[in-house]
């Protein structure tokens, strides 16, 4: 594989990862949004049942994060 080729299917790799990272970002944010409206209105329940699992979401997004740096060459300690 010449080096252009690698950086293309490094600069592919690295724009999949972001728009995934993106995606489940905004899907954390909105509902994050759903469950503070829900307690705005008293439905506790409601409101932890739809921020249940975020903590997952969150950890996925910092997964395809790092993924993303060390594509890029950016090792973190």
């Amino acid at each position: 594989m010449s080096t252009d080729t690698a950086i293309d299917v490094n600069a592919t790799a690295i724009a999949a990862n972001l728009e995934v990272l993106h995606l489940i970002l905004m899907d954390a944010a909105q509902r994050s949004a759903e469950a503070r409206e829900l307690m705005k209105r008293g439905e506790r329940n409601g409101a932890i049942g739809t921020a249940l699992g975020l903590d997952v979401v969150l950890d996925n997004a910092k997964a395809l994060y790092i993924a993303a740096l060390a594509l890029h060459g950016i090792r973190r300690s």
